[in-house]
């Protein structure tokens, strides 16, 4: 055995450690720039999410697929400048059953179907007696939204 080979050895395992803490280090930018978790305040998704649960963020940057009717998304709320979670109801030119229309919408046109607007979604609380949601406030712009809820 010479010397040179227990060098050369020392330096592969080096060499591997030394990956394995890059790709480690990725993996964990990756993850955060990805994923990130929220704590649910309020009631309006309840029985779905509880006040003071965490769920599961995936960042609308990571979002492999779109956003669909059914899916749980967090939204920058433009008015207040604050993080709702809602539950995407209908989307873009999708018709919004007439009890679900905004309050915007009420008194006016009511025989014409209401369709939710290009680029936005329409999205409703689980618990419709203490939510603000597009009923309040109308369809929300793709743009606003943050992510999607993966786990709760």
């Amino acid at each position: 055995m010479t010397p040179w080979k227990g060098v050369h050895s020392g330096t592969r395992l080096s060499w591997k450690r030394s990956l394995a803490l890059w790709m480690a280090t990725a993996v964990a930018v990756s993850l955060n720039a990805s994923f990130k978790t929220v704590r649910v305040e309020g009631a309006s998704m309840t029985p779905t999410l509880q006040p003071g649960q965490y769920m599961l963020l995936a960042k609308k940057s990571a979002l492999s697929s779109s956003v669909k009717d059914g899916d749980i998304v967090v939204i920058d709320h433009w008015k207040d400048h604050d993080f709702i979670v809602k539950r995407v109801y209908r989307l873009a030119g999708e018709v919004v059953d007439p009890i679900e229309t905004p309050i915007s919408y009420w008194g006016k046109e009511q025989l014409k179907p209401y369709y939710v607007p290009k680029g936005c979604v329409y999205v409703l609380g689980d618990n419709s007696k203490s939510s603000e949601d597009s009923r309040i406030f109308g369809p929300v712009p793709m743009s606003h939204i943050v992510g999607k809820v993966l786990m709760h």
